[in-house]
């Protein structure tokens, strides 16, 4: 038998309890996250504070996406309850897009206490993608996955899921905006747009380059839509997709007008944006004269210092166009005001 000094029993002791404290905690903290999702997914009903009001759903909701069961196979939690939150930015993405989510990280996607940046994509179709996605978000920290496939088709499930997780995991940003991963945002002037030109305030309203009196497209395309899909002739007035500001009043209403919807089409802009939008006492405003022109993309690009830039503030590019820009874009300073309500 072993025969141990009082300082080395001690010691022994000391690393026992040191050593169940350290268990306590960690069971401790995972039953807090997951009461965290009890509360969200079991109790009833679910109360969120969005902007200062109080907002309910019922207690399925978090578990369901407009017809279909639904969970977030990948989460990261960018926001945080005790940090502001200018905007939270989502973007679209394909789970093969990396070089894509690379150059907005690279440019106008870095890191500023004001924005939080997602990468929302839906399940890919191999295994190794998979696996990929999974390794980038813990290298990254910003992918958010939903358990639907990633197809164009599942682009409305897609849209939903960006007012989803705003309301759930980050409610206390003053906007959100829905981007796609080939989109340039001029951060510098997007932040003054949202800062001076929309606050203060919630405006009854979503900000985006809109569509009105557009026919249905019944011909071969990969727009067509069938008269079962969609029976009317033309869209109600709705967004181009690629670049929509919401407020979080609207964010709400309109998740809640799109969960109670029995309708489902897969053109998420004109579905979201238009048919589900006209039952709600909201309106669209529109932006394209922020959109940066051709002809200023080719001078920034060419480097032609003797051609007036007018104020923008998003435009569809490639990679390398990204990266000029966004060397334009740190090195002058942006207006304060770029937009007349």
């Amino acid at each position: 038998m072993i025969k141990m000094n009082s300082g080395l029993k001690l010691s022994l002791i000391g690393v026992i309890i040191l050593g169940i404290t350290i268990i306590f905690l960690t069971s401790f903290q995972d039953s807090l996250f997951q009461n965290h999702i009890y509360s969200l997914t079991t109790l009833q009903p679910i109360k969120l504070l969005i902007n200062g009001k109080t907002f309910l759903l019922p207690t399925e909701d978090y578990n369901r996406l407009l017809n279909i069961s639904f969970n977030f196979s990948i989460m990261n939690q960018v926001c945080q309850e005790s940090n502001s939150v200018l905007v939270l930015m989502v973007v679209h993405s394909a789970p093969l897009n990396f070089d894509k989510r690379q150059a907005i990280r690279d440019t106008w996607g870095q890191m500023d206490e004001t924005k939080k940046i997602v990468f929302l994509i839906g399940d890919p179709s191999s295994l190794e993608e998979q696996k990929n996605i999974e390794a980038e978000s813990t290298l990254f920290g910003d992918i958010v996955q939903g358990n639907f496939i990633d197809t164009y088709r599942n682009l409305t499930y897609k849209h939903v899921t960006v007012l989803k997780y705003f309301i759930y995991h980050c409610p206390h940003a003053k906007f959100l905006l829905k981007t796609d991963d080939d989109v340039f945002v001029n951060w510098p002037s997007m932040k003054n747009f949202l800062t001076y030109d929309l606050c203060p305030g919630d405006r009854q309203t979503i900000y985006c380059i809109t569509r009105t009196h557009s026919h249905v497209d019944r011909n071969e395309s990969k727009w067509v839509v069938t008269f079962e899909e969609y029976s009317e002739e033309f869209y109600p007035p709705y967004c181009l997709g690629y670049f929509i500001v919401y407020t979080p009043e609207v964010v709400f209403t309109l998740y809640k007008e799109a969960q109670k919807s029995n309708s489902f089409l897969w053109v998420d802009d004109a579905f979201v944006t238009g048919i589900l939008f006209k039952n709600l006492n909201y309106t669209h405003t529109d932006i394209e004269s922020l959109v940066l022109s051709g002809d200023n993309l080719d001078a920034i690009n060419k480097d032609f210092t003797n051609v007036t830039i007018k104020s923008f503030l998003f435009r569809l590019m490639g990679k390398t166009e990204m990266q000029t820009v966004w060397k334009y874009v740190s090195t002058h300073e942006p207006p304060k005001n770029i937009f007349s309500l």
